[in-house]
């Protein structure tokens, strides 16, 4: 299932897929970098039983692509690479 996930997806989905459902990780902490913002997600969903879950999957690639994100009750933003 994990390389279903990983090969049906570019990371421009992928990216988009991470805004969308973990967004409500920093909303209100103001700009950051997508590494600080992996950290967040990571930190959020270190109780789940495998590593290499999808979770881990979208972290590395918000890690990888999002250069700057800020999420506030009015939406997100954000900038990629």
């Amino acid at each position: 299932m994990m390389t279903q996930f990983r090969n049906s997806l570019s990371w421009r989905d992928t990216v988009k897929y991470a805004v969308e459902v973990y967004s409500f990780l920093i909303r209100g902490e103001g700009e950051m970098s997508g590494r600080k913002f992996a950290k967040y997600i990571r930190k959020y969903y270190s109780g789940e039983p495998a590593k290499e879950s999808r979770t881990h999957t979208v972290a590395d690639c918000v890690e990888k692509h999002i250069v700057k994100i800020e999420a506030t009750y009015k939406g997100t933003r954000y900038g990629i690479v």
